[in-house]
């Protein structure tokens, strides 16, 4: 590591310090004594006495290194020498034991732990679904932020996702962004210095340091790259844990229909996460509106890590999760989690129940059709068999050109413009109540005996047979491929 007259200077704060610092590299390694005449590196700091250099200023001490000086209020050039050798031996030393852990592969708590002693302040680590990786020096924000906020801050475990959302959109325009940024962060109302992570050229996450003892100057932001370099070195030596369970790579698999994943190796591996070919699985279609792939992220892992028995993947620009209904008692499991939810501005999707995971790509389907109307519909949970209807509707007006409407209906609607009935709309109503005198008239606000008379009087004078089966299909699916006719009566 290399030390910059930002950081010299930042490490003698409690001297009143004239700067004059144009370049600020890190490039110092050393610092020396400086006497007239002497050769000059460019990777020393040199310590004079300020009227060795400048005749009419007494009583000071000058930090030079290259065109930056600093004119430091003290009179002894042995003490600042000193607290000098002791900020580059301090940061020095720290790096070099890091690459030390490094190389006897420690954790990334490790590094995080070493940071913290040298910031004095709180650092973490969070992936990008806001899972905290590490967090070290959580005792130096104890009297600035409330208990129950910094006690919500725990390895493997995510922000709640009402402060996940507020965080996202804060930081959606910086996501790009390689170098180091300010942000306020929201759960601990702390300013922080904040690091994207990138992985082989992929975002991974964040590194976040609290700015209390530390000022958020250049200083702080230099000792921050270096410590974000220690992460990248880390990984280059530690190699990316996988963090999505196997099981997900299975799912995909079957998702894509890929020919090699047979059927008794496919059963053989459910079998040994404990779930039976009897069980009934699920599968849920679900997208946030917004689009953020940092909330899904975040569901993910959250998700995943409440429910033992739910998988969640991230496919085409959403989420699919595949649920065992039977270990997790689906209707109970389903209200919990659209609560848990809430926040986000989402929309799912469900499929019918199944048995057989091999055929969990048309099960997907059913989920993403419920998700799509559900979404056109503005209902924010929508069942397969809730659409089925008008997904028929939807297939038969766009692919039948012939017009295949039931000439009854033709009849009934013309008469109602001419004589200003409604026997086209009470016909529709009887037979998708089919057939209850009840609940017809109920919907229509009619009495039974009117209803009944305007049935007959269909019946009568257009020669229809409601009691014939196919007939009554004939009609309904005239209804269903023409629904906007209603609209005419």
């Amino acid at each position: 590591m290399y030390l910059s007259m930002w950081i010299i200077r930042d490490n003698l704060k409690e001297y009143a310090i004239d700067s004059h610092i144009s370049g600020g590299e890190m490039s110092i390694r050393n610092v020396s004594l400086l006497f007239r005449g002497d050769n000059v590196s460019p990777h020393t700091v040199y310590i004079c006495p300020s009227e060795d250099f400048i005749p009419t200023m007494k009583n000071r001490v000058i930090c030079v290194n290259r065109n930056d000086y600093l004119v430091v209020d003290c009179g002894s050039m042995e003490e600042i020498y000193e607290k000098v050798q002791y900020t580059i031996d301090r940061y020095l030393e720290w790096d070099l034991h890091v690459r030390d852990l490094i190389d006897a592969h420690c954790s990334l708590q490790d590094i995080t732990q070493e940071a913290a002693n040298i910031f004095q302040e709180m650092v973490v680590v969070m992936n990008s679904g806001f899972i905290l990786k590490s967090i070290a020096g959580r005792q130096y924000i104890e009297k600035t932020v409330p208990a129950e906020y910094a006690d919500q801050l725990r390895i493997e475990e995510g922000m709640p996702l009402d402060h996940v959302v507020p965080v996202v959109k804060s930081l959606q325009s910086n996501l790009t962004n390689r170098n180091s940024y300010y942000f306020q962060e929201p759960i601990l109302k702390k300013n922080s210095l904040v690091q994207n992570i990138f992985i082989n050229g992929f975002f991974w996450g964040f590194s976040f340091v609290t700015l209390g003892r530390t000022e958020g100057g250049e200083a702080a932001r230099q000792v921050f790259h270096v410590f974000n370099a220690q992460i990248l070195r880390w990984w280059d030596r530690n190699g990316i844990v996988l963090e999505a369970p196997e099981q997900n790579a299975v799912f995909l698999r079957l998702l894509r229909q890929d020919p090699v994943m047979k059927s008794d190796t496919v059963y053989q591996f459910f079998r040994r996460i404990g779930w039976k070919d009897e069980d009934s699985k699920r599968v849920l279609r679900f997208q946030v509106s917004a689009g953020s792939e940092l909330v899904y992220e975040r569901l993910i892992h959250q998700i995943s890590q409440l429910y033992s028995d739910c998988y969640v993947l991230q496919v085409d620009k959403g989420l699919m999760m595949v649920v065992n209904a039977t270990h997790l008692q689906f209707s109970r499991f389903l209200q919990d989690l659209t609560r848990y939810l809430k926040p986000v501005d989402l929309y799912m999707g469900i499929s019918y129940p199944f048995q057989d995971v091999m055929k969990l790509r048309q099960y997907f389907e059913q989920a993403d059709i419920a998700m799509h109307y559900g979404e056109r519909n503005g209902r924010r949970v929508m069942f397969c068999r809730e659409c089925v209807v008008y997904y028929l509707q939807n297939i038969l007006r766009k692919n039948v050109s012939i017009d295949l409407e039931h000439p009854v209906l033709k009849q009934l609607r013309s008469a109602d413009r001419r004589n200003h009935t409604e026997y086209f709309h009470t016909l529709q109503v009887y037979l998708q109540e089919e057939r209850s005198l009840v609940r017809a008239s109920e919907r229509l606000h009619i009495h039974k005996n009117t209803l009944l008379y305007r049935i007959r009087r269909i019946e009568d004078k257009y020669k229809v047979d409601l009691n014939d089966t196919q007939e009554r299909t004939a009609i309904m699916v005239s209804f269903l491929m023409y629904p906007d006719q209603e609209a005419d009566t």
